[in-house]
């Protein structure tokens, strides 16, 4: 009897509509290890999408039935015109969050975002101390910094949720990265694991956590509800873990923007194959008009798997480069 093995997706999607994934930028004041789009201070910005290409697009969003959007990078805020382009997003039809290392969040920033009227914040955070921290972030005053950013969403009032990358040499911390999650003020922390899939993660395999360890930072967690009780929600997501339903949701409750203006069904499924799962360009193309060819991309990997197509497709680039060796 063959058994099917069925990946779980780490993407949360929404009940109805599309959650869409905009990474608006791969330019970047850090250059982190595990980044899984090479972001960096030296990554050139020539081939951003423009301004009014931008907002053509953000416009279009609730048209597009999505129904929220995470602003993504690189360095999202290193934009000049990003909050141009967030107000051009109409927050009663679609719902903004935003992902940033916090570096550069600050009172004033604050300020204009809670005008904008953004649904939340992600600000990453790997480590309770400045060492940890930099393990991945790797430079010397990120982890300052994004604690400044951190406590000016928390006096500013901005919805906040702090993420965090867990490595083998940060999971026997975990229990303290919660305590200074929660003595900051931060209400939701969410740990989780580095896919080796895509990006520089891929040439740092030493950051993928051994299933053998989640048990050990579960046990982190459980105590930390008796020093914090309802204080501080904590998650964990891991491969293993996951909670996201069975099934791929690729393209139909969820979409993707590159920086260079590419609309795929899944952040990863693109950075594993661009060719094979770019839709098309925003650049050229309306949303909606990339958006019609969801089905003729997808249909062929999940008749494969009630899970996430991701080891087929894998699968089927070494067949393929078996072949023409």
């Amino acid at each position: 009897m063959v058994q099917t093995h069925v990946e779980h997706c780490r993407f949360t999607v929404p009940d109805s509509g599309r959650s869409l994934l905009w990474e608006v930028t791969r330019f970047c004041n850090l250059e982190c290890t595990h980044c899984c789009t090479y972001s960096g201070p030296t990554v050139p910005t020539s081939n951003d999408v423009t301004t009014e290409q931008m907002v053509r697009v953000a416009v279009e969003l609730a048209d597009a039935d999505v129904s929220d959007v995470l602003f993504s990078g690189g360095e999202p805020f290193l934009r000049r015109d990003f909050l141009e382009i967030l107000r051009a997003v109409d927050p009663n039809r679609t719902l903004v969050y935003i992902a940033s290392n916090g570096t550069v969040i600050n009172d004033r920033l604050v300020d204009q975002l809670r005008e904008a009227r953004i649904t939340g914040i992600d600000i990453s955070l790997d480590g309770a101390t400045p060492e940890l921290h930099q393990l991945v972030r790797l430079h010397p005053t990120s982890f300052q910094r994004a604690v400044r950013g951190i406590e000016a969403c928390v006096r500013g009032g901005v919805p906040l949720r702090v993420t965090s990358c867990v490595t083998p040499k940060t999971s026997p911390h975990v229990s303290a990265l919660i305590d200074l999650a929660a003595g900051l003020g931060v209400k939701t922390l969410v740990i989780q694991t580095i896919l080796p899939s895509g990006g520089r993660a891929v040439e740092h395999p030493d950051l993928a956590l051994s299933p053998k360890a989640i048990p050990g930072i579960d046990d982190q967690i459980d105590a930390s509800r008796n020093r914090w009780g309802d204080e501080i929600s904590v998650e964990l997501r891991s491969g293993a873990t996951s909670r996201a339903a069975a099934g791929c949701p690729a393209g139909h409750q969820l979409i993707n923007i590159s920086a260079d203006g590419d609309v795929s069904t899944c952040s990863w499924l693109y950075k594993i194959d661009r060719k094979r799962f770019t839709l098309g360009n925003i650049k050229t193309r309306t949303l909606l008009d990339c958006m019609m060819g969801i089905d003729q991309m997808m249909q062929p990997w999940t008749t494969l798997t009630p899970g996430c197509p991701i080891p087929e497709v894998l699968d089927a680039i070494k067949a393929t480069r078996t072949v023409h060796t």
